[in-house]
């Protein structure tokens, strides 16, 4: 089965002009009323979400890529800091300030609009927007934000709220989107193709909006075991919940870098470079220890016979320095790397390895058939779900007999699965299931003696055998935010991260 993004027919170029007239103040006692400077709903709409979409699949993404142990420098430009987990607020200021003066922006002024359908389609992004920035920074500015406006309140330094306040809000947040998208009558306007999530289809972004719903109660359940059984009643109701059909995913037709994957537009303006990074180790380890055939489809193989990666941070060590940049494997051209790969936002697999979760965890026996549709979703879309592929591969593999044996099974697939398109989330999941307070350790431990994942490079800042936990707060939130934590570092934690 071939795994089917739809395409839309807006251009994202002209979206991205379209945003800055969506965030701008309007103060200027000469403005024109006949004329507004903002942009109407339609325009807001699919601006906000190219918006997020850049933020999040840009400096977040790149980094990710690195700490999740995806990607790693090649041979030709030397390993950056990052990949030392040396991060300074400048690495991602320009995500985090697009994601709340562009996207998060927009989104507001669609939900004080007159048209509720896109209020609603507006308040599910935010959550959404919302929970990511909390999972990647931890406290950080909400209750006060985005009230700039002087009707707003004026507020130029908005407190940073609690991350567990944040994610409480989130849910009757979504809920209250899910009321609006049920609004009818003859003024409301309903979106279309200029929705490049789901093209105005609301039946999908009810979907959508459970799916959110549930990664929510998931990582609040780390810190509150009741939310463990609020998600185990969500799968139970039968809310629908996203599959292969209904994936949310921004949509990249890939015809120039003004409308292709914000990732790949980032090392393709680097003319001198372009796509300088290779496989880690790392992934190409467990790959190959699994006889796992996405191996071919994830990375394209270099010179170097069979699949060869770098050891994280290493490429500027031997033996790799003395070695030509084409030997190692890099990400795949076809279904990872090129400018029309869509951002994923909730991906099929990701929604079955969250109902694989809950399910393992409350012993229930229907985890291993969420967990085997999981790996099957991914299989999907790299296109390798033909004869007996997938059943062949699934029967080389243990689930396990234990809660903690299952859980390992699923946090492995959950990881492979995102690989070069969710890396953001890869890396996150690996600090949720890793549960230091127990000391049951998946991915960041000492890869030679307690055989864990990750590989600590050599000159890693935090010391052998230590990761980052927590992005950094960006330079501007810390230079003129006197409400912004002071000493944050990457060795902090999420609420939920124990």
């Amino acid at each position: 089965m071939k795994y089917i993004i739809k395409p839309k027919i807006y251009t994202i170029a002209v979206f991205l002009l379209l945003s800055i007239m969506g965030c701008q103040k309007v103060l200027d006692v000469n403005t024109d009323p006949n004329n507004p400077s903002t942009a109407n709903p339609q325009q807001l709409l699919p601006a906000a979400q190219v918006e997020m979409a850049s933020a999040l699949y840009n400096a977040y993404a790149f980094t990710t890529s690195m700490w999740a142990q995806y990607w790693t420098s090649g041979t030709t430009i030397g390993t950056t800091p990052v990949e030392f987990f040396t991060l300074v607020g400048g690495d991602i200021d320009r995500s985090y300030q697009r994601s709340y003066s562009r996207a998060l922006q927009d989104y507001a002024e669609l939900i004080k609009s007159d048209q509720p359908i896109y209020a609603g389609m507006a308040k599910i992004l935010t959550a959404y927007t919302m929970q990511n920035l909390v999972d990647l920074h931890g406290d950080v500015p909400y209750s006060e934000a985005l009230k700039g406006e002087i009707a707003d309140g004026a507020i130029t330094t908005p407190k940073f709220d609690k991350s567990e306040d944040i994610y409480a809000a989130l849910i009757p947040l979504i809920d209250q989107g899910l009321l609006d998208l049920q609004k009818t009558g003859g003024t409301i306007e309903f979106p279309g193709d200029e929705d490049l999530v789901y093209a105005g289809d609301l039946s999908k972004w009810v979907v959508f909006a459970n799916t959110l719903k549930l990664k929510i109660l998931v990582r609040q359940s780390f810190a509150n075991t009741a939310k463990l059984n609020e998600a185990s009643t969500l799968i139970a109701s039968g809310a629908p919940l996203i599959d292969g059909t209904n994936a949310a995913t921004v949509y990249f037709d890939g015809a120039s870098k003004g409308n292709s994957n914000p990732l790949w537009a980032r090392f393709e303006s680097r003319e001198a470079t372009k796509m300088y990074m290779r496989a880690s180790q790392t992934s190409i380890d467990v790959l190959l220890s699994l006889g796992d055939p996405r191996v071919g489809t994830i990375y394209k193989k270099g010179s170097d016979p069979g699949y060869t990666g770098i050891n994280q941070g290493e490429s500027n060590n031997p033996p790799y320095k003395a070695s030509a940049n084409t030997k190692y494997a890099e990400p795949n051209a076809t279904y990872v790397y090129n400018p029309s790969v869509p951002v994923f936002l909730i991906s099929a697999w990701e929604s079955k390895f969250l109902q694989a979760e809950v399910l393992a965890r409350k012993g229930d026996a229907g985890a291993q058939t969420a967990w085997e549709a999981g790996i099957e979703e991914s299989f999907n879309y790299y296109e390798l779900n033909t004869g007996t592929a997938l059943a062949d591969y699934i029967s080389t593999l243990t689930f396990g007999a234990t809660i903690d044996d299952q859980i390992k099974s699923i946090a492995i697939q959950k990881w492979i699965s995102m690989n070069g398109l969710q890396m953001n989330e890869g890396w996150i999941e690996t600090r949720r299931f890793d549960r230091e307070s127990e000391n049951k350790l998946i991915f960041r431990g000492s890869r030679t003696s307690d055989g864990t994942i990750f590989y600590s490079p050599s000159q890693n800042a935090l010391g052998t055998d230590k990761f980052p936990s927590i992005f950094v707060y960006p330079l501007t939130e810390v230079q003129y935010n006197p409400n912004c934590p002071k000493n944050r570092t990457v060795v902090d934690k999420v609420f939920w991260d124990n």
